[in-house]
């Protein structure tokens, strides 16, 4: 954790603790993430912590001299104070987490009678999102905002549960709405029948950033069935 204040710079030039120089660094209670990312030079990590604090950047990395801030001016507002905590996306989770995909817009192949696809973010386990027959069936969320994308929860229909199967889960930065995920991350496969019980988590494997979540069957799968989808970011 980096505190930035004029009373905390000398300290914590002194007490920064040893961490791996590509080390992401995120500012507490930011929880967006941009694409944009300017690079500059400086001589510490501190010193490219403070020139982050002075853009009002959420996010830098540092290595070997090279100060790299995301996202220039994308806070808001900023008090005096900064803090900066190491920011690791495949770590346990944490309070800062929370689903970013609740209530947000939503799409999909098709969906049978008013089993629409915004009813899988609802936070109602009571509502479903239903296609209709379709071969590879999906449906994507847009979150409004990039962010750094910890986990991908996913609750099928327990009535169900042989439907979700042969299943992929994407992350992408831009809108498809014709079923071709090639530009997309693919972060998630489930392959077997699902055991009607358990939630599935699909934590991205990597660092992965993006604005839509798309999920998908393949191989011929008839129904696409959501409960419930939380993004975790």
């Amino acid at each position: 954790m980096l505190l930035l204040s004029p009373f905390f710079l000398l300290v914590w030039s002194i007490a920064w603790p040893v961490v791996n120089a590509q080390s992401l660094y995120k500012r507490s209670g930011y929880k967006a993430y941009f694409s944009t990312t300017t690079n500059y030079s400086a001589s510490s990590r501190i010193g490219c912590a403070i020139l982050c604090h002075h853009m009002k950047c959420p996010y830098f990395t540092f290595q070997d001299g090279a100060c790299q801030i995301h996202d220039p001016g994308a806070v808001a507002t900023i008090n005096s104070t900064s803090i900066y905590r190491f920011f690791d996306p495949a770590g346990p989770p944490v309070d800062e987490i929370t689903d970013v995909a609740y209530n947000k817009s939503c799409y999909a192949s098709n969906y049978f009678d008013v089993l629409v696809p915004s009813r899988a973010v609802d936070g109602d386990l009571q509502t479903q999102y239903h296609s209709s027959s379709q071969t590879d069936a999906w449906w994507i969320v847009d979150l409004g905002l990039s962010y750094v994308i910890r986990v991908i929860d996913v609750l099928p229909h327990p009535s169900v549960p042989t439907w979700f199967k042969q299943v992929k889960i994407y992350v992408g930065t831009t809108l498809a709405t014709n079923g071709d995920f090639s530009s997309y991350t693919q972060v998630g496969y489930f392959a077997d029948n699902w055991d009607g019980v358990n939630r599935l988590l699909f934590p991205p494997p990597s660092l992965t950033v993006g604005r839509y979540v798309a999920i998908q069957g393949t191989s011929g799968t008839e129904f696409l069935n959501l409960m419930d989808v939380k993004v975790m970011a």
